[in-house]
């Protein structure tokens, strides 16, 4: 400690009491605030960026018109207002804009591009210590992670002493800074985890304008590196760059051709943690080379003590990671880029005597951040294709008239009404639920519901972006690392709870991120389970960075809300145990539907109960209902639901069936029934669209059969659709964002076309009898394909799920198809039949497909399989005759860990299967993928040497 004293000291020694620059005064940040294009006048902040004053701009010819047109006239409003203020002693810049440009644009029409609220306030030019940065990397993995992931600009990773308060609701997870010109500069990383401009993957090049901006998914228009429009006031037309021989392919060089002698010096913007950001020129006019360190900063560059960024034209272009950051040795640079510089750190000359470099710290382990995709060099798992949904034609529906959305789904609940799958009927076991049967007897319920997956992780993943889990690309990171060694692994993506989580552009590429662009005051109460196991511990001890991280992935409001499942006894913090706290989950939704209507703005509210799941109910209703994941209430919830204490008493001990069952039900039911009456009491109720679905089947978790994915699942809005009317169409979760976008006049698409989903939109109002496109489920490796009547498994030969099934006879079969029509407990595999060949046929070509990028996925239609017409358009003779099931080698041994609850037994009454030919056995032992998470807690097994694989039977063909 007395050396690094010493070289503090020698440092302050050595710095130039004549320094001129920026310093952190009051007029040293009005004085950046000047260099903004405001709209605004003073020194005052507006009270909202709907209040502030705007300059209206027109521009021909862009495309996507946020604004008034006349003809091919674009007239929008741009606001930006950035202001100063000192409390304190402390000086503060606040930054506030509609993120809309003040240059002319290019988009297709196809393409939003919105005004949205950035408003955010953060200490001005914030001192660092040279000799502990921020973020010190000294390997390849620690550089990539500090500068190739996504999530690298959260607000959650500024310093905490940098004060950073976020005003507006939007989603900023992504945001680095705000440019001179207001426009939203966002961190220089893709969806796939590479330079948009310069990707180390075969991947495409993001399309830009002329000003090399365009917008997001969610309307955003944004900047990924330096533009020339930053630089000058003067207007270029609304072109795309690829129009443009200077531009097209030429990023890096395009970027600076607004530099002139005279703005070499230029201030171009402020990133969010108080740090400017120049033209990447020092004062002599010299121009930046290799003296930046990892975040794109450097400190005291500039002789005046201050850290500053460059916006250059290598990689990371802006802000790569909160500064500062230090200088790695070993000539690293990052992955992720094809265009980058080396680090080398340079000596500023500062009057007459130099300023040293700050010595090499030996610092304590850093903070890991979030992981980003590593390099690949084996292929990456192939994603499950994409299915571009039609343009929607349908006129964007006002704000005004849009409904307000309640989507309820509580956590492995059991199905007790009569859609229940066959085999698996716990209705005589369970209570009444009322307030949940409302739903159904004023709205439509489906009959063949199912989820994307049969575990709790990935099938919220699906309908919360519309894709199934196998899209999803934190599953596709971790599938490569686990598994690209595994000489069976055939590249398919791994599905389960550890997998199933928001990562990279799925953060922001979802339903409430949607939403909130069209309009919405988007609210989360209750189980997430949506990020990484690595960061849940961190979480259960700062209930505020969840908070936080939540409303990154597009939440305008979170609260009541619970990380991830909760182990046996609740969850232990410090003095504070604390489990189910339904009352609390309700409390919170009510006050931020609340917030909403103050807005005039409609509501989508996320309600996942943590019940019926474990842990024990009954303990949790006999704990103090002032205890949440928040910390200890001041007051009890208030809430129209029964008392805790009266709860108990209607289901005492002794009563008939599983107590905790019973209570968990009950108490999920007056949970809903207590939205439902603050709908009512706010005279919302018949512009109200509420939708009731569970997250999986309970009887065959973790399985591919009707009771491990078959789902309840009832929606009501008055206003709209019917009543007490049961669809038979075959939909699935995945749809449900698909349908919800397809209603407010936002077409099917989540951001540019990523959506899997089928909107049932017309099934609801009752226009059409059924939807077109086969459903999927995953687990594991293994794949459930369901279209019309039939039902068809597809198992990997890598796979962990052996466990007996004595209710499921063909279990082990790598390839099974069932006429649910016929057989819904599923007893009969007719893949081991004959005259079902075209029927294999029909679904081997889904399967095949579904694994193929960009290929596109035929449809099964009831009414055309096994009929000719569906093989002459789709397979041919010898791809029919070759096309053979994927399963021929022997299964992995289940992980302990991972024993799926076992449904209730039937009596199987199958036809005799032929005798099957045994395969050789086959070890494989793969790289262990992520450990799942147990559903429900599960004694831990004694250690042993695992059991061999059994041999698996090779289907008839």
């Amino acid at each position: 400690m007395r050396v690094i004293n010493a070289l503090m000291l020698s440092v302050m020694m050595l710095l130039p009491v004549t320094c001129k620059g920026l310093g952190r005064t009051l007029d040293d940040c009005r004085s950046v605030a000047s260099e903004f294009r405001n709209t605004c006048e003073g020194d005052t902040a507006a009270s909202s960026i709907s209040a502030m004053a705007g300059e209206d701009y027109s521009c021909d010819n862009v495309g996507y018109c946020d604004g008034v047109e006349s003809g091919s006239t674009c007239t929008w409003k741009r606001k930006v207002c950035v202001t100063c203020r000192e409390v304190s002693g402390v000086v503060k810049i606040r930054v506030q804009s509609n993120g809309l440009p003040g240059n002319c644009y290019s988009v297709p029409n196809t393409v939003p591009l919105l005004a949205t609220d950035i408003d955010f306030e953060v200490n001005f030019n914030p001192e660092i210590n040279p000799l502990t940065p921020q973020n010190v990397v000294t390997s390849q993995t620690e550089l990539d992670d500090a500068v190739c992931d996504i999530r690298n600009h959260r607000d959650a990773l500024i310093p905490s002493e940098y004060d950073f308060v976020k005003y507006s609701a939007d989603s900023m997870g992504t945001l680095a800074a705000i440019s001179v010109d207001g426009v939203a500069i966002l961190n220089a990383i893709s969806a796939e985890g590479v330079d948009p401009f310069y990707p180390t993957l075969n991947v495409d090049i993001e399309k830009v304008d002329l000003c090399l901006g365009h917008p997001q998914g969610s309307g955003l228009y944004h900047y990924h590196i330096s533009s020339p429009c930053m630089y000058s006031t003067v207007t270029v037309p609304s072109r795309s760059c690829s129009s443009n021989d200077d531009c097209n392919g030429e990023f890096a060089q395009y970027s600076l051709s607004g530099v002139t002698d005279s703005n070499k010096n230029k201030i171009l913007g402020i990133a969010k943690d108080g740090h400017i950001i120049k033209a990447p020129y020092l004062p002599s006019g010299d121009a930046i080379s290799n003296e930046l360190d990892i975040c794109n900063g450097g400190y005291n560059l500039e002789c005046d003590g201050s850290y500053i960024y460059y916006a250059t034209n290598t990689f990371p272009y802006f802000v790569g990671c909160w500064g500062g950051g230090n200088y790695p040795s070993g000539g690293l640079i990052p992955s992720c880029s094809d265009n980058t510089k080396q680090y080398q750190q340079s000596v500023p000359q500062c009057g007459s005597t130099p300023m040293p470099p700050p010595p090499t710290p030996t610092p304590a382990t850093p903070p890991t951040p979030t992981p980003a995709a590593p390099t690949p060099t084996p292929a990456a798992p192939t994603p499950a294709p994409v299915t571009p949904p039609t343009p929607p034609t349908e006129t964007p529906t006002p704000v005004s008239m849009k409904p307000n959305i309640i989507l309820f789904m509580p956590d492995d609940m059991d199905f007790i009404w009569d859609e229940a799958p066959p085999g698996y009927d716990e209705r005589k076991n369970m209570p009444v639920t009322p307030f949940i049967d409302s739903i159904r007897d004023d709205g439509v319920s489906f009959s063949r519901a199912y989820a994307a997956s049969s575990k709790c992780a990935p099938s919220r993943f699906s309908l919360l972006t519309g894709r199934y889990p196998s899209a999803g690309l934190e599953a596709q990171r971790l599938t490569l690392r686990s598994y690209s060694s595994d000489p069976q692994y055939d590249g398919r993506t791994y599905v389960e709870v550890p997998t199933g989580k928001l990562g990279s552009d799925d953060l922001t590429q979802n339903l409430q991120t949607s939403l909130q662009a069209h309009g919405y005051y988007t609210i989360h109460s209750g189980k997430w389970h949506m990020f990484s196991g690595s960061s849940e511990d961190d979480y259960l001890k700062d209930y505020d960075s969840l908070v936080a991280d939540v409303e990154q992935t597009g939440f305008s409001h979170v609260a009541g809300c619970y990380v991830a499942n909760m182990p046996s006894g609740g969850v232990t913090v410090g003095s504070l145990t604390y489990s189910h706290n339904l009352e609390w989950m309700v409390s919170e939704s009510i006050s931020a539907i609340d917030v909403a209507i103050s807005r005039k703005e409609p509501f989508f509210l996320h309600f996942t109960p943590t019940a019926p799941h474990s842990p024990d109910i009954v303990a949790a209703l006999e704990m103090n209902d002032k205890l949440t994941p928040s910390g200890r209430l001041d007051n009890s919830p208030v809430t129209t639901m029964r008392t805790r204490n009266q709860l108990l008493s209607d289901f005492p001990s002794g009563v008939r069936g599983n107590r905790d069952k019973l209570l968990g039900h009950a108490w999920v039911d007056d949970s809903m029934g207590a939205l439902l009456t603050a709908v009512e009491d706010r005279d919302l109720t018949a512009d109200t669209m509420v939708i009731f679905c569970m997250d999986h089947g309970v009887g065959a978790k973790a399985q591919l059969y009707e009771s491990g994915i078959r789902i309840a699942l009832s929606v009501k809005l008055p206003s709209m659709f019917p009543k007490a009317v049961t669809s038979n169409a075959v939909v699935s979760n995945i749809d449900i964002s698909a349908t919800l976008l397809n209603l407010i006049g936002a077409g099917e698409d989540i951001n540019s076309g990523s959506v899997q989903g089928e909107s049932f939109l017309q099934v609801l109002k009752e226009e059409a009898q059924t939807n077109v496109r086969p459903k999927v489920s995953e687990i594991a490796f293994d794949r459930a394909i369901i279209a019309g009547r039939y039902k068809y498994i597809s198992r990997s030969a890598v796979n962990e799920h052996t466990e007996s099934l004595p209710q499921y006879p063909y279990y082990r079969d790598c390839e099974q198809l069932y006429d649910l029509s016929n057989d819904g407990s599923e007893q009969v595999n007719l893949a081991t039949s004959n005259g079902f060949f075209d029927v294999l046929s029909a679904f081997r070509l889904y399967d095949a497909c579904f694994d193929t990028v960009g290929c596109d996925l035929p449809i099964i239609a009831e009414e055309l399989i096994g009929v000719e017409t569906y093989l002459d358009k789709y397979v041919s003779s010898s791809a029919s005759s070759s096309n053979t099931p994927r399963c021929d080698v022997v299964q992995v041994t289940a992980s302990p860990n991972d024993t799926p609850i076992p449904p209730t037994p039937v009596t199987p009454t199958p036809a005799t299967p032929p005798t099957p030919t045994p395969a050789a056995p086959t070890p494989i032992p793969p790289t262990p993928p992520p450990t799942p998470t147990p559903e429900a807690p599960t004694p831990a097994p004694a250690t042993s040497t695992p059991t061999p694989p059994a041999p698996t039977p090779t289907p008839a063909t």
